[in-house]
């Protein structure tokens, strides 16, 4: 599930909010870490999250929402540091870094999101406040979307392996979308009406051609701004056709994402 565990449940629905809260915790992130600091700290987050998550199956813990709640929103916050460099990171290092640690952090998630006596303690957990109680809901939510509260512990792993093959797909379709490099040729001509400091800071290509990334920060101007639609239509198509190999692996995972539904009593993965 991405966007890390839709910001830990947004950010556990049920945590009160007081004056340090409020501040927005990304003001203060690091969103220029190296691909060594990036490794680091997701390491760390994910050492937070499975030390939380053992602490409640061993009984270490008085109150095991809390502590479940407060492990998943520190990596929700955290999560930031390390897998935005993914997208936005000039240096490849940093961007595989960052890829591989959203890929990590997910795969932490799914874990935890899998073990039954973490399920059985965060759905047995009590509490009065209505907004803890959405939260717990919201939790005891994904545990089951992984099939832990499916009687047969065969259809259940069934769901754990179909979910692992899901995740693999999903991250090697976002590893060739990070990882192309395509460009489209357009002459300064074509590119007309397009923003000069960007037309000036495009790389040389052969016949007088300019290349245009098909990346969204250097192809959206173009499509926006460029008065040939011919040129725009070029760039759209180039673009729309990047990544072919990403066909079948959105088939796939329509299909998978089908099965584990079935599995789960739903008639579509939109029901899930």
């Amino acid at each position: 599930m991405h966007t890390i565990h839709r910001t830990a449940i947004l950010l556990s629905a049920g945590a009160r909010i007081t004056t340090s809260a409020m501040r927005c915790p990304h003001t203060q992130l690091r969103l220029r870490l190296g691909a060594a600091e990036i490794k680091d700290t997701a390491a760390g987050l994910i050492k937070g999250l499975e030390t939380a998550a053992n602490d409640i199956e061993g009984g270490n813990t008085q109150d095991a929402l809390a502590t479940w709640m407060r492990a998943t929103d520190a990596v929700a916050v955290g999560s930031a540091e390390v897998c935005l460099p993914a997208l936005i990171a000039t240096d490849a290092a940093a961007r595989d870094a960052g890829a591989a640690a959203k890929r990590s952090i997910i795969d932490a998630f799914g874990n935890c999101y899998g073990r039954k006596a973490l399920y059985d303690a965060i759905k047995a957990s009590e509490t009065t406040d209505p907004l803890l109680a959405r939260a717990r809901d919201k939790h005891v939510a994904r545990f089951e979307a992984n099939g832990l509260a499916l009687a047969d512990a065969g259809a259940r792993e069934q769901v754990a392996k179909l979910k692992l093959e899901l995740g693999a797909e999903a991250a090697a379709m976002e590893q060739e979308i990070n990882g192309d490099a395509s460009t489209v040729a357009l002459t300064r001509a074509e590119l007309e009406g397009v923003p000069a400091a960007l037309v000036d800071a495009l790389p040389v290509g052969d016949s007088d051609t300019l290349l245009v990334s098909l990346k969204a920060p250097t192809l959206t101007p173009v499509l926006q701004h460029a008065k040939d639609p011919a040129a725009r239509r070029k760039a759209y198509i180039a673009g729309a056709s990047r990544c072919p190999e990403n066909a079948r692996r959105l088939n796939r995972v329509v299909a998978l994402r089908a099965q584990i539904a079935g599995l789960l009593g739903f008639a579509s993965h939109a029901d899930n």
